[in-house]
């Protein structure tokens, strides 16, 4: 330990100082912090996204068939379906990280089937002229 008036050095559990003579106090030990806590979402606010990511799966296999679509959309609706278990257990924070990844994959479906719907329309598009392309030479 060190004195606080001098610096000088002192021994553990010195009552006064060797080279002034001050009295020491002896150090507190640091308190002890807790971890700080999460709070916990209420079950209430926690949602569960399976609307979503049914209508999208669904859209994703009638519409585009995008493979990474459908793929996205199945894994979608299986962690929308394992956070509406885990709040009928009462296990909100489980359900809340569940929910969070059931609501990213429904964006990600989402913009996978944009993506797409658009190079889709760009083909169709494309071959549209070429069609017209070819009727017009014939005539």
């Amino acid at each position: 330990m060190f004195c606080p008036h001098c610096g000088a050095r002192a021994e553990d559990g010195a009552a006064v100082c060797p080279a002034c003579g001050q009295a020491l106090t002896p150090a507190a030990p640091p308190a002890e912090t807790a971890p700080p806590v999460e709070a916990t979402p209420d079950a209430s606010a926690v949602k569960d996204y399976l609307t979503v990511n049914i209508v999208l799966l669904a859209l994703s296999v009638c519409c585009c068939g995008s493979l990474p679509a459908v793929v996205t959309g199945i894994i979608g609706v299986i962690f929308s379906s394992q956070t509406r278990d885990l709040l009928r257990f009462g296990r909100s924070d489980e359900a809340a990280r569940k929910s969070r990844a059931a609501r990213n994959l429904a964006i990600a479906t989402g913009v996978i089937l944009g993506v797409t719907a658009l190079i889709a329309l760009a083909f169709v598009a494309l071959y549209g002229t070429v069609i017209a392309a070819m009727f017009a030479s014939l005539s």
